[in-house]
């Protein structure tokens, strides 16, 4: 079993990309209370940015590897866009909650989160396979938002099958519990989590956090389908375009320095 054959340092990582997923999670699910889909789903999004800035970071503080010129002014053509989506007055965003400053910050937030996550598995993915190590970062997950949410939530979660505040809620068979938390899981664990792990093991984080960039337009249209959504205004639609473009800048520089492998290599 490859967990038993980890170091400390490597069981110190992958604890600490369970708590950072649950930040990812946890800072998003709190925003889309506050802010509009688009918003959230851009802003949480932006983790290459700060990727990028982590590398600069290093490079200032602690004299590591030098940081392009490119890949600096891709950053700054990002946080750009970030500015203008924040200029976009609070209004009704379609899912009943005003757009805030508050809640981009937590988006925000969220992406940091996701940022220390793919940094996490980009260095665990050479020592455990993708299966086990996103079902060990799911547990600990779990447990951590569990005990987060005695805390947090203004009603303290039951160990019932309650819907609404229950821990095992989500076994309820009504279209919005079981069902919609199985479609979920094959969405976004199967099919989203466990494909950009899979493929860390040849291209570096930050080439799938750019990736990534394709999830609040896919979001967005899905919010707009059925109707929790509203179009976005024009600020947010400019932004989204300039963090898209710097991120895009982020990845082919990156893209560069790293080795291309086909298809059939993958495994």
């Amino acid at each position: 079993l490859g967990l038993l054959r980890l170091t400390r340092g490597e069981v110190t990582e992958l604890v600490g990309a369970g708590l950072a997923l649950s930040i990812n999670l946890g800072a998003f699910q709190s925003s889309l209370m506050r802010t509009s889909i688009a918003h959230a789903a851009t802003f949480e999004s932006m983790s290459s940015l700060w990727l990028v800035l982590g590398e600069v970071a290093t490079w200032l503080v602690f004299k590591g590897p030098a940081v392009s010129r490119t890949t600096i002014g891709a950053v700054m053509i990002g946080c750009f866009g970030a500015l203008l989506c924040f200029r976009e007055p609070p209004s009704d965003s379609g899912t009943g909650h005003a757009v805030t400053a508050f809640g981009d910050a937590l988006a925000l937030s969220s992406g940091v989160g996701a940022c220390f996550f793919l940094v996490a598995a980009e260095k665990l993915r050479h020592a455990l396979e993708p299966l086990t190590f996103l079902s060990s970062v799911l547990a600990i997950y779990s447990v951590a938002t569990a005990v987060a949410a005695f805390y947090i939530d203004p009603r303290p979660p039951t160990l019932t099958t309650n819907p609404t505040a229950g821990l095992f809620g989500w076994l309820t068979l009504s279209p919005d519990r079981l069902p919609l938390q199985l479609s979920v899981t094959a969405m976004v664990d199967v099919a989203g989590y466990l494909a950009f792990i899979a493929v860390m093991k040849y291209v570096p984080a930050i080439m799938v956090s750019a990736v990534m960039l394709l999830g609040p337009f896919v979001s967005t249209l899905e919010g707009m389908v059925i109707g929790v959504e509203a179009v976005p205004g024009l600020w947010t639609m400019a932004g989204a375009g300039v963090i898209t473009v710097g991120s895009a800048i982020i990845a082919i520089e990156s893209q560069r320095k790293t080795k291309t492998y086909a298809l059939g290599e993958i495994g």
